[in-house]
């Protein structure tokens, strides 16, 4: 999957994509220093993606990568 951060609460993530994306897949977000966060997507909308983050998501922003 390939998309940007659009939302970000505590350590869940939304973001946006154009490709296809299935619930329970694993995924990264990567941070402005170049560190890739572990995450997994728990719920499909759409072009919306929520992700559960399993590390800190301090340093994450509005339009990173994942």
């Amino acid at each position: 999957m390939t998309g940007r951060i659009v939302s970000i609460f505590g350590n869940m993530v939304i973001a946006e994509t154009d490709e296809t994306v299935f619930q329970n897949s694993i995924g990264h977000c990567r941070r402005g220093d170049g560190a890739e966060l572990l995450s997994e997507v728990i719920r499909v909308r759409g072009k919306l993606v929520d992700l559960q983050v399993f590390e800190e998501t301090r340093g994450l922003k509005v339009g990173d990568a994942v």
